[in-house]
């Protein structure tokens, strides 16, 4: 039996066995394919959790300024961008990615609503409160954390938007991170946890500032 040719599937060319395709689930963007890296150390935001997010955020996307750490491929920064969203930063360190993500911004011809920083994004993050740049929404997708881990990035990024102004009024913080993790030891003083889901070995916690 033949082998089923690549050119019949419905992938954005060149095709490449490195890569896998996402999609923009709504918006103007909606259905448009975007390209994800393989490999062990990559999880991609399931168009499942994708969707859960923003139905958490209905009515804030709109003009929004929207941060993504740990952004990888962009997928859920570019699909606050088609669902409105007026401006998005994404920051990711491995190069790799950042490639990727380049190209799905080209994709959706999104470079003039884009800025991306190609760094560490817990030292961006800290470097956006020296400059009091703030956001209306910061959503944080870092490698899942480990139980024995003490101070995980998830951690990292609540401690640093707790101690410093980076929300603009009502504005949000999404932390997506495992189950598996441990319990959050922080006290806040800034925020609150506004909301909590959780999805297979996924949860979503939502933090807004207190009045």
């Amino acid at each position: 039996m033949p082998n089923p040719s690549w050119k019949n599937l419905n992938f954005p060319w060149p095709f490449n066995p490195d890569l896998f395709f996402m999609r923009i689930i709504s918006g103007k963007h909606r259905h448009r394919k975007l390209k994800s890296p393989k490999g062990d150390l990559v999880r991609p935001t399931s168009d499942y959790l994708r969707e859960l997010i923003f139905n958490l955020l209905q009515g804030q996307v709109e003009g929004a300024h929207f941060l993504d750490l740990f952004a990888g491929s962009g997928a859920v920064g570019l699909e606050a961008l088609s669902r409105g969203a007026a401006l998005l930063t994404a920051v990711e360190q491995v190069r790799h990615h950042v490639s990727i993500l380049k190209s799905n911004v080209e994709m959706l011809e999104a470079q003039k609503e884009t800025k991306i920083i190609v760094g560490d994004a817990i030292s961006t993050l800290n470097a956006f409160a020296k400059q009091n740049i703030c956001f209306d929404i910061i959503f944080a997708d870092p490698p899942y954390a480990k139980r024995q881990e003490t101070f995980p990035f998830s951690e990292q990024v609540l401690k640093i938007v707790d101690e410093y102004p980076l929300l603009k009024p009502s504005g949000l913080l999404i932390l997506e991170d495992s189950l598996d993790k441990q319990e959050s030891q922080l006290v806040l003083n800034r925020l609150y946890l506004k909301d909590e889901r959780k999805a297979g070995k996924t949860q979503l916690r939502i933090y807004e500032e207190k009045l």
